[in-house]
């Protein structure tokens, strides 16, 4: 039961993992774009990651509950979630659409 709803509360985190990344990668400039991807990457996984075990076990011993893990991890892939609803379309806009063919 407990794998059960841990899979089920960390669902939106694996969603989502992959094409942030992408995304953030189109907004960058093709230059700087490996050593800049890397910095975003790197440095929140070493803030955050260096700290999250003590903030867990934190948790775990404030609650009493093993689930809290999962719902502190459902409460950041919503941050990130209304976080990327904010980030710009960087898709290539089509100025030479071709014109729809009218059924006659």
């Amino acid at each position: 039961m407990t794998i059960a709803a841990a899979a089920l509360l960390v669902m939106p985190v694996a969603i989502g993992a992959g094409a942030i990344y992408a995304a953030i990668a189109e907004m960058l400039p093709q230059q700087t774009r490996a050593t800049s991807l890397a910095l975003i990457y790197t440095l929140p996984v070493t803030l955050v990651g260096g700290t999250t075990q003590l903030v867990l076990e934190w948790l775990i011993h404030v609650t009493g509950d093993p689930l809290s893990i999962c719902w502190y991890l459902t409460a950041v892939a919503l941050i990130a979630a209304i976080a990327g609803m904010f980030l710009p379309e960087s898709a290539p806009v089509r100025r030479n659409a071709a014109p729809e063919l009218a059924l006659a």
